[in-house]
């Protein structure tokens, strides 16, 4: 089963920003440039990210469409078991239309990563370290962009789940509906190309990501003579979004780094000690 790596973000964003960003690391997948590292000025662009190529794959006449449904654990658990029994559900849909969506995903994750906390570690764990973090951040590395696309967002709070309703978008996991005609063949081109060939009504609506965690990794010596934790910022496989809110899988996500069980699985990504 293709699992839901595109996550939808909350707006769609100026297609040339985000490019020049590809390889930040965020703490929200669905608003990325709220709060990321490293720091970039307005409109700028994460020049460390310039060497390495991106994959672009382009699709035509595409409709996306997903789904996702909320309510108490208690409720959705009877749902999923019985396909009945929720008073209320909050749900949130979002379809898109375009002509023209091209995808485009770093070429080279775990170099890319190593390059980029080789020099930027500090700025990474300052996010690790903020009172609202989870432990958990995520760096862009692939993004969805449409061509004057018809979007629609809807939230909606019914009274009951009827019973048949099928459970494929229950406790936040989003069905993604892509209706593909003529897909074409993937190329490879550099961020510089890439942002010459995007216009002013291109719109980024939909972003990969690959998981960052800070582990422990035992203990260390401070010169001040404490003992702390030793950690490492360690990049994992491709995000499995099933269990956040819109979500959709791509032609490709099989290979995405996530088990059976909806669990990212740790790739053999280089470590940093901090």
């Amino acid at each position: 089963m293709r699992k839901p790596t595109y996550i939808v973000f909350d707006e769609d964003y100026d297609a040339k920003d985000l490019v020049r960003k590809l390889g930040i690391v965020v703490d929200n997948v669905c608003r990325p440039l709220d709060d990321f590292a490293p720091g970039i000025p307005n409109n700028g662009k994460l020049e460390i990210m310039d060497e390495y190529l991106l994959e672009a794959k382009n699709e035509h006449k595409v409709k996306i469409k997903t789904r996702a449904i909320r309510g108490t654990k208690a409720e959705l658990a009877l749902a999923s078991i019985f396909e009945f029994g929720v008073d209320w559900i909050q749900s949130e849909s979002y379809e898109l239309h375009s002509n023209h969506v091209v995808t485009y995903s770093i070429q080279l994750k775990p170099k890319a990563f190593e390059a980029l906390i080789a020099i930027h570690s500090e700025e990474v764990t300052e996010i690790f370290r903020k009172p609202k973090s989870s432990g958990e951040l995520y760096m862009l590395v692939g993004l969805k962009i449409a061509k004057d696309p018809m979007i629609s967002r809807k939230a909606e709070r019914t009274r009951e789940l009827s019973a048949g309703v099928s459970t494929e978008g229950i406790v936040g996991l989003a069905t993604g509906i892509p209706a593909d005609v003529g897909v074409g063949a993937s190329k490879t081109l550099s961020r510089e190309v890439v942002l010459d060939s995007i216009v002013d009504n291109d719109r980024a609506f939909a972003g990969e990501y690959t998981k960052v965690v800070w582990k422990k990794r035992g203990l260390q010596l401070l010169p001040t003579g404490k003992i702390s934790f030793k950690r490492e910022i360690i990049q994992k496989g491709n995000a499995n979004f099933a269990n956040k809110k819109l979500a959709f899988a791509d032609d490709d996500s099989e290979d995405s780094g996530t088990d059976a069980g909806g669990e990212e699985t740790e790739s053999e990504f280089s470590d940093f000690l901090i």
